[in-house]
């Protein structure tokens, strides 16, 4: 029995003790898989002024991208049918590390991100507003929705009153006190998915071009989230909102790059 249990020690450090080696038989692009989905956050400024004696009492708007990842908002409108403002150039952590230019024209050029292009599935915002700053305390109307296409570029962005907006389908519509105690403000939540806003009648695949992003592009068919707010009486007194709005985006990543990089020196 002794004789039995060295020879299977000794086995065993054989077996354990061989030398291994690792070796790769693909290419580094390789190593990143076809198709890759995760979810991108981004944090977002939502400060908010209702001009004095602006139409539909005193509205104001932001805009957010719900199937874009380039420069994601907001855009402000002051009153309804003004003119909007260009968006923010705020983008989700980590996107540099995922989305690339790409060099399918040149197979020479260098590029630092495995995948070339992208499609939001679905993403959802949550809104925290801080207590409102008006001259005679009304109490406002907010309306946060998912709309198809994109106002921003419109010169007059959205021209329809804030209760029209809570009768859209998919709306969100609550009554900020002017006075909020809760911890952390006011708080509003929404989210949705590409296919149901766009009433696509099968799930979205990386072929949809369309509704699909890359390297400094946003789709050619987007939605937005809008943010609506007024007074919920006629007054047309002016208002003060500071807030954030946190987004976040269930992407696919998809056409590979090929990866390079400069030699040490």
């Amino acid at each position: 029995m002794k004789r039995k249990r060295g020879r299977r020690r000794k086995f065993q450090r054989k077996l354990y003790g061989r030398k291994g080696l690792t070796n790769l038989a693909k290419p580094l692009s390789a190593q990143f898989p076809p198709v890759l989905r995760c979810k991108l956050v981004v944090n977002c400024p939502a400060n908010i002024s209702g001009t004095t004696a602006a139409s539909d009492s005193a509205a104001a708007f932001l805009f957010y991208r719900g199937n874009g990842l380039i420069s994601c908002g907001p855009s402000i409108q002051a009153a309804t049918a003004g003119t909007p403002g260009s968006y923010a150039g705020n983008y989700p952590a980590g996107l540099p590390y995922l989305l690339g230019r790409d060099s399918t024209t040149s197979i020479s050029n260098s590029v630092f991100a495995p995948y070339a292009r992208f499609l939001v599935l679905a993403s959802s915002i949550s809104l925290k507003l801080s207590t409102p700053t008006t001259p005679n305390d009304n109490s406002l109307r907010i309306v946060l929705l998912p709309l198809t296409g994109d106002p921003q570029p419109l010169a007059a962005g959205i021209s329809q009153v804030v209760h029209n907006l809570a009768e859209q389908p998919y709306a969100r519509t609550k009554i900020m006190p002017p006075s909020i105690t809760a911890p952390g403000g006011f708080k509003m939540f929404n989210k949705i998915s590409t296919k149901r806003i766009c009433g696509l009648s099968r799930y979205l695949a990386t072929e949809d071009v369309d509704y699909s992003g890359a390297y400094a592009t946003d789709p050619v068919r987007p939605w937005t989230w809008i943010v609506g707010i007024n007074n919920l009486t006629t007054s047309t007194l002016d208002w003060t909102l500071d807030g954030e709005a946190k987004i976040v985006y269930d992407v696919l990543f998809f056409n590979r790059n090929m990866l390079a990089s400069y030699a040490p020196t």
